[in-house]
């Protein structure tokens, strides 16, 4: 049905909320970012929580330097999540929907980045990946 304008997210009342791509609207696809980001985000809680001891050696022993692609890739996916989340909290409290576009802005040009730094973080690891999955077989 119809929606009236004050009640429709910004970012879909400046595009047709009818537009489908790759066969989805733009409700389906924040219904799956949402999905994502949850299974996302639990994914990496448990690898940082798996890897802890790393994280505390690399600062215990100040090899921050030594270790920037993941500190780096640490960085960003915090940022992405704060940036993610911002938009969310201006929007519960009624706040400006410029401010909100403009977080929003943000933190998909950060996810980009994001992206760019896990698949380098993934290449990187590719000859463990190869070895754990032989010794399931």
């Amino acid at each position: 049905g119809m929606v009236p304008d004050n009640l429709v997210p910004l970012q879909e009342m400046r595009m047709n909320s009818t537009t489908m791509v790759w066969g989805l609207t733009y409700s389906a696809w924040s219904s799956l970012h949402k999905v994502a980001i949850v299974l996302f985000s639990a994914l990496i809680s448990w690898h940082t929580v798996h890897h802890w001891k790393w994280y505390k050696s690399v600062f215990a022993l100040r090899r921050i330097n030594k270790n920037k692609e993941v500190m780096t890739l640490s960085a960003l996916f915090l940022l992405v999540a704060i940036t993610g989340l911002i938009p969310w909290i201006i929007d519960l409290a009624g706040g400006s929907g410029e401010l909100r576009l403009g977080f929003i802005e943000i933190h998909d040009k950060l996810t980009l980045l994001l992206i760019v730094f896990l698949g380098i973080h993934v290449v990187k690891r590719i000859g463990w990946y190869a070895a754990a999955f032989s010794k399931l077989k």
